[in-house]
This record gives structure tokens, sequence and C-alpha cells, in this order.
């Protein structure tokens, strides 16, 4: 799938029209399937690590993206350090 995709290749993965049921978004006032998928690596040295995921009803920008690869970058930077 998409996850073991982005792991493997240790690339993020932004998918802007997600198929409907692919994943469900789930809430107390409801739930409902996402249009958008961001997928980054957590990754050290290159070593994937895990992966965030992130589904969204609006577009991601380009910012925001940035903004998640970044945040992947320390956690895994700070996972390494912990083991």
């Amino acid at each position: 799938g998409l996850i073991g995709q982005a792991a493997a290749n240790a690339n993020t993965l932004y998918v802007d029209d997600v198929p409907e049921g692919y994943i469900k978004i789930v809430s107390g006032l409801g739930s409902a399937s996402p249009k958008h998928l961001l997928i980054v690596p957590v990754k050290d040295n290159n070593q994937v690590l895990g992966i965030f995921e992130l589904a969204s009803f609006t577009p991601i920008s380009e910012d925001q993206r940035k903004f998640v690869e970044e945040a992947a970058q320390l956690l895994g930077n700070k996972i390494s350090n912990k083991v």
C-alpha cells in the first residue's frame, strides 16, 4: 500500500484525490472520507523508523507539507537519540 511504498522509498507521498472509503476520519460528530493524504517517513540517517500519516478534507499546502516533513525529521532524530 501507500504506507509501505513511502517506507520502502523513504520518500514523502501526497495524494490529492483519495479514493472514497480508503480511510475514514471519525469524531464525535460523525465520520467521513478525506480527500487529501500526506504520508511522511520518520527517519534518521536515511533509516526509516516510522511513518506519519495526515488525512485532510482540504488541500495540504506546500508550506504545510514542509512543516510536517521537518517535524518528522526532528522526531526521527529524537527517537534515534533515545535508542
